[in-house]
């Protein structure tokens, strides 16, 4: 017995110690699940899970939510003047005023109504400090408000980041040879023949610095799109937070509109031509024994290059903003990053 139990537990103890950590995919993991040409995953929501005994199918109408406006009037600042007179000839007077600020199921603030106080027969009237106008501060202590806030902030971090990204790539020689970014040969594709292959590489690199200027308006439309569930935390996240969750939500749609533009220019700089000088006219590994060689889509590879400069880029211009003050072009980005 002493033996079984301490076989089932060392088993409970290996399963427990096989498990997988979780955790949240880098940048680079991210870039690697993006497959341009792929359709978009769509939200799957969870099944309901089967009621025990259930009967009958209910009949009951659906229910229907009232998002009409409540006529209902709040008064925000409640005035209260205590005059109490003793017999004994002492007077007291007190007085007590305070104010509520109250938003409403929609973050608006409700406007203070000003009192009407009745008339008290031998009250000493007692004049009423002004109301004092509402810091901006109050708003920032509505949850609905405050998260508004941060989301419009979390766009204008990646559109900011988006801007100064489209002027790194869209210059001139952007993808040239020996620039980090520059595309490579593809997997499967030896040439032999240096002039060939030189010809192929030149033909990539210039069909992705062509394919940028389109890249990067389809790039800023998805900045415009961000809505973080949670934005405070992209906020106070890494220096790529928010540019790991734009790829996340919306890089395979990214991807396949930017695979749109590089089929066309990657037929103006003759990409198609030049990859079959290479493969099939004795440039290729295995052109120049059999004479033909597996299909390998330029296109996609071309695409996968421009993805990844894109939003590596992206992810360098966003961490300019959060480090350095003097890349902050928006008050809301100054106040996000300045603490």
């Amino acid at each position: 017995m002493k033996n079984l139990f301490s076989s089932i537990l060392g088993l409970s103890v290996g399963v427990v110690l096989a498990a997988p950590a979780l955790r949240a995919q880098t940048l680079a993991e991210l870039l690697q699940s993006i497959k341009p040409g792929q359709p978009v995953p769509a939200s799957v929501a969870p099944a309901a899970a089967p009621v025990p005994n259930a009967g009958p199918a209910a009949t009951a109408p659906p229910v229907v939510l009232d998002t009409k406006p409540a006529f209902m009037q709040v008064i925000t600042n409640d005035f209260r003047v205590t005059n109490a007179v003793v017999v004994t000839n002492l007077v007291v007077v007190t007085n007590y005023s305070y104010t509520t600020n109250l938003f409403n199921s929609s973050g608006q603030l409700l406007q203070p109504v000003a009192p009407t106080l009745a008339g008290v027969p031998g009250a000493v009237p007692i004049a009423q400090a002004p109301a004092q106008p509402l810091k901006p501060a109050a708003l920032a202590q509505n949850p609905a408000a405050l998260k508004a806030t941060q989301a419009k902030t979390v766009m204008e971090l990646l559109t900011q980041s988006a801007t100064a990204a489209s002027q790194v790539l869209g210059s001139a020689g952007s993808f040239a040879e020996g620039k980090p970014r520059s595309i490579l040969m593809p997997e499967g594709v030896t040439s032999f023949d240096r002039k060939k292959g030189q010809i192929l590489l030149v033909a990539m690199n210039s069909a992705a610095e062509k394919a940028i200027p389109e890249a990067m308006t389809a790039l800023a439309e998805s900045a415009q799109r961000v809505a973080p569930p949670d934005p405070a935390s992209v906020l106070k996240g890494p220096g790529d937070a928010a540019t790991t969750y734009l790829l996340k939500t919306e890089g395979q749609e990214l991807s396949n509109r930017i695979l749109a533009v590089v089929r066309r220019t990657a037929g103006e700089t003759g990409v198609r031509d030049a990859y079959r000088n290479v493969m099939l006219r004795g440039g290729g590994l295995l052109g120049a024994v059999l004479g033909t060689a597996p299909a390998v889509d330029t296109d996609a590879h071309i695409t996968r290059g421009v993805v990844a400069a894109v939003f590596s880029e992206l992810a360098a211009q966003e961490a300019k903003i959060r480090t350095d003050p003097a890349a902050r072009k928006t008050k809301a980005l100054e106040d996000a990053f300045s603490r």
